[in-house]
């Protein structure tokens, strides 16, 4: 699975109308799927945090954009922003952890 395809499972698990619980159990199956194939993991102690960040985002600016992330309200710079992000991967091979702190190195 790469992370297009976990954003497009994400936005049909918001479009089925899931209650936020729901729609949390939800998205943490997918991105702890996404998180295992990639050999990253999600941190504990972070993640629902994260996502209520995340939906909050859907809800205020209509995408999973990562909640830790400024937009610029520019959709060509602020695609790239939707959580997994497109430097997710560089940030935790060099940080250890992406920018928000939900994917951790494994």
């Amino acid at each position: 699975m790469n992370k297009l395809e976990v954003q497009e499972r994400i936005e049909k698990a918001f479009a089925e109308g899931l209650e936020k619980e729901e729609l949390k159990k939800k998205m943490l199956e997918i991105y702890t799927e996404y998180a295992n194939i990639q050999g990253i993991k999600l941190n504990q102690e972070r993640t629902n945090a994260i996502l209520e960040g995340l939906i909050f985002k859907k809800e205020k600016n209509g995408k999973f954009y990562c909640p830790c992330r400024i937009l610029e309200g520019n959709d060509e710079k602020d695609d790239p922003k939707v959580c997994p992000c497109l430097w997710h991967l560089d940030e935790i091979k060099a940080d250890g952890q992406c920018h928000c702190n939900l994917f951790v190195k494994g």
